[in-house]
């Protein structure tokens, strides 16, 4: 799981493109399930803590007064 944090940033750089990262907004809720719904069973907690570590950044972001 060390490629999470590149992810993480890849996912940040291309933020103009994403919803942002916050559970409560609709659009970024109807991304996470298709970003699962488009992963194996086998790898589904890749996905989840892809998904988990880019709301913990936003999050972070928001708190610290940034996007």
């Amino acid at each position: 799981m060390e490629q999470i944090p590149i992810l993480v940033q890849a996912f940040f750089s291309n933020d103009p493109y994403y919803p942002r990262p916050i559970p409560v907004n609709p659009l970024y809720t109807e991304f996470k399930s298709g970003y699962l719904d488009g992963y194996p069973a086998d790898l589904i907690e890749l996905a989840l803590s892809f998904l988990t570590a880019i709301e913990a950044e936003q999050a972070q972001r928001s708190h610290s007064g940034g996007n």
